[in-house]
């Protein structure tokens, strides 16, 4: 059987590697002696071998190996400081989260739950308000808005517990506060106080402009529940507190944001007043139309029903 040059050059790695047995290597030399291609084969084999024999191709193949193995390294390096930084990012934002839901998160307490009460010209709290109580007044300075607001941390800090604590005398337009008498407590001019519903707490008055801060005073007014009014001099009960003082067995309900006035009586955010029963009553100076209607001492009609104590 003839060998062929294929099966020569099949073998001439492993003859050029020197690891064929004696015979395979007799037969690639005899064939070698007589066959130019394969020898030209053999040269280039030989010569490849000696390339990586040197040692500046052998230090080129280290190097790249090398800078391939860094640059594996630096992407797993890069890789683990991003997954830290991911970490370190969401555990600030879960304390941030959290410090807003417990520090700075405000919830509106209703006037019914505020514990602020009026009696004779002057605001009691009736209930712990340090740090809830907050107030704003009309451009005329003639209208205060108090409300009451409390996060998390003051719940905790702060409990809500029964008080009995002055915090201003509008008989003498003086507030007191943390129990201080100082010039730059005393509140002048107010005439009218009242309790802003939740969806006013962060109202602005427009200061610059009087017309457009005296609409807004009246509009506030209209949504809030009064609690004073140096005309009527009235002291301001909830309304479950007078329909609990109410025995006359009638279940009438005090509007909310009522008042009782000197005499009694309740007298609601329009003026209107009532008896117990819920019966109209004759305002001062009021009187009662021929058609049964009241009106107030200055003519207006303030409403009609079943009158008590008019007389024609």
């Amino acid at each position: 059987m003839k060998i062929t040059c294929d099966v020569i050059q099949d073998l001439l790695p492993l003859y050029v590697d020197d690891i064929l047995s004696r015979d395979s290597r007799h037969l690639v030399e005899n064939h070698l002696e007589a066959c130019d291609s394969c020898q030209n084969v053999l040269e280039e084999l030989q010569t490849e071998q000696q390339d990586h024999a040197d040692p500046k191709h052998k230090s080129q193949i280290e190097q790249e190996a090398k800078a391939a193995f860094q640059g594996v390294r630096r992407s797993i390096l890069v890789k683990r400081i991003l997954a830290v930084c991911l970490a370190v990012v969401c555990v600030l934002a879960a304390v941030r989260v959290g410090y807003y839901f417990y520090a700075e998160k405000q919830t509106y307490i209703p006037f019914e739950e505020s514990g602020l009460v009026m009696k004779d010209d002057r605001l009691y709290a009736s209930k712990t308000y340090y740090g809830r109580l907050g107030a704003i007044v009309s451009p005329d300075q003639k209208v205060q808005f108090w409300y009451m607001m409390e996060t998390e941390e003051i719940k905790k800090r702060y409990p809500s517990k029964p008080e009995n604590t002055l915090i201003v005398d509008y008989g003498d337009q003086l507030e007191l506060g943390e129990g201080t008498e100082s010039s730059e407590n005393r509140v002048s001019g107010i005439e009218k106080v009242y309790y802003l519903p939740g969806m006013y707490v962060d109202f602005q008055f427009d200061y610059e402009n009087p017309e457009v801060g005296a609409q807004q005073t009246m509009e506030l007014e209209s949504q809030s529940v009064l609690l004073w009014d140096k005309a009527g001099n009235g002291i301001q009960q909830t309304n479950v507190e007078m329909e609990d003082e109410n025995h006359t067995g009638e279940g009438f309900i005090p509007p909310k944001g009522s008042r009782r006035d000197k005499n009694g009586n309740i007298v609601d955010q329009m003026g209107n007043t009532f008896n117990e029963k819920g019966e109209w009553q004759v305002p001062e100076g009021g009187s009662v139309d021929a058609k049964g209607r009241i009106l107030d001492r200055n003519g207006n009609i303030m409403g009609g029903g079943a009158v008590v104590g008019a007389s024609g």
